[in-house]
């Protein structure tokens, strides 16, 4: 028998209540106890209730992190989704050292000494503008952004970029770039190439079908790595690429400062990582199969600590680690074959209102 109903995406909207309204009734069960000093059932009711929800925090945490990885967020969404998973992850560990506190305090007969009694109902009433701002980051993501809806299904908007990326990227206002090939090596001039130089790429517009013209990219020597000279903090890039004729580690990297130091999403050998090159060593963050043919819908997120990958509309890796100084994105080819490019665009997740104009 399914618990859940079918009109709810996840769990994690049924649990998310709990935790909320047990916390809220334990700080006024607390204040109950300030003022009648002389009926400790309120203290130990209160305490009952932070211990609980606590725990329902913790559920709600694990819940809620299934539940975003469960969903394609659009763009807009992806800063209000790290924000409230650090939000939530802040508040499990408030409530549950202060739950620890409190029982400890309970173990003692120390909650009975005003200073305190008073001490422990400041510190948990405190704790309720953390659990109020993760509260306001979910409901920012259901009510202005849609995120885990289930509303009537549209079609797809079809891509649609200016004419002048079709001789190489162009800056948006958002503080990013976007890029549909539409020349065969023109657009080279437009790119920035740390690792080979422009003639180690083959390039040629082919016949991509539905698609029309895409780009085939061949490398003559690898690596061969190509940067659009636009240094981004948080971004979301999605690109359209065809890996059934390339053999070999293609990689999407962004936030480059060198070939020692920079971050990527790797497609090899029927697998997909997420990592970043420290000092020249690799470190994964995340890894796991994906068996691709045909054309793959890529979407790489790097917001803050947090890095996830989508391979046609699914979450396939989610990594964790360091934010990394703002840098160029880019591609790099160490193979043999070809890859066809459909299309690229890298979104700026913070725009400034001046964004437009950087060089």
């Amino acid at each position: 028998m399914d618990l859940l109903p079918e009109w709810a995406p996840n769990v994690h909207p049924l649990l998310v209540h709990f935790p909320i309204a047990l916390l809220c009734t334990a700080v006024l069960l607390d204040a109950a106890g300030l003022a009648l000093r002389t009926a400790p059932f309120w203290r130990r009711a209160a305490t009952v209730l932070f211990v609980l929800g606590a725990a329902g925090a913790v559920a709600a945490f694990f819940t809620g992190r299934a539940a975003a990885d469960s969903v394609l967020p659009p763009a807009a969404a992806n800063p209000v989704l790290t924000e409230h998973a650090d939000l939530a992850l802040w508040t499990v560990w408030f409530f549950g050292i202060y739950a620890v506190v409190r029982l400890v305090a309970h173990r003692f007969d120390r909650t009975a000494t005003p200073a305190v009694a008073w001490a422990l109902f400041l510190v948990g009433a405190g704790g309720l503008v953390l659990l109020y701002e993760t509260g306001e980051h979910g409901a920012e993501l259901v009510f202005a952004h849609g995120v885990g809806v289930r509303a009537a299904a549209e079609p797809a908007a079809p891509l649609v970029l200016s004419a002048d990326t079709t001789a190489g990227p162009v800056p948006t206002e958002d503080g990013g770039w976007a890029w549909k090939p539409a020349r065969a090596a023109a657009w080279k001039a437009r790119f920035a190439w740390p690792e080979g130089p422009p003639e180690a790429l083959r390039s040629a517009l082919v016949d991509g079908g539905p698609r029309g013209d895409v780009l085939a990219l061949e490398a003559a020597s690898g690596p061969v790595t190509f940067l659009y000279e636009r240094p981004l903090g948080s971004l979301q890039a999605d690109l359209a690429v065809h890996l059934d004729g390339f053999s070999g580690a293609f990689r999407f990297v962004h936030h480059w400062q060198d070939a020692q130091n920079h971050h990527f999403v790797a497609l090899e050998d029927g697998r997909i990582r997420q990592g970043r090159v420290a000092g020249g060593a690799e470190e994964v963050m995340d890894e796991a199969p994906l068996a691709s043919s045909g054309w793959l819908a890529l979407r790489v997120v790097a917001d803050g600590t947090h890095f996830r990958a989508y391979a046609n509309g699914r979450l396939v890796v989610h990594g964790h680690g360091p934010a990394p100084s703002p840098g160029p994105a880019g591609l790099r080819l160490d193979g043999t074959g070809t890859v066809l490019l459909d299309h690229l665009t890298v979104q700026n997740l913070h725009p400034t209102p001046d964004a437009d104009h950087h060089p």
